[in-house]
């Protein structure tokens, strides 16, 4: 894995290791996870390149939109955005679950460095 990787920091202060002296991020394990938790959060449209970000909000207001093409989304921006991992480095999983206004999707990244969670309702 390399060595020689460094991105800003860009923790929320609502996450448990949040580090307010932190602006960046220099070990690989951070500078990946902050990757991931960028494309997951964002909408195509939201920062300067206009197809990064997984959409997910937008295909959770969609009707009859399989959890599979969200999952095939995901792994597309990982391989356009992160090549530092290769498609064996991962698992994405994604499951749709029913909303009273809309679906609750629910994503799971299973990293060899780390798990990451995300609840969309």
């Amino acid at each position: 894995m390399p060595q020689d990787i460094s991105d800003l920091y860009l923790k929320d202060s609502t996450f448990p290791d949040y580090d307010p002296n932190r602006i960046e991020n220099t070990n690989f394990q951070d500078v990946i996870v902050s990757k991931v938790e960028m494309i997951l959060l964002t909408n195509q449209g939201e920062c300067t390149d206009p197809n990064f970000g997984a959409n997910i909000p937008k295909y959770l207001w969609q009707t009859k939109f399989s959890s599979s093409a969200i999952q095939q989304e995901i792994i597309n921006q990982f391989i356009k955005y992160i090549p530092e991992l290769s498609p064996s480095d991962y698992t994405v999983n994604v499951y749709i679950l029913p909303g009273q206004f809309q679906d609750i999707g629910v994503v799971q990244i299973s990293l060899g460095i780390a798990q990451i969670s995300v609840l969309y309702q």
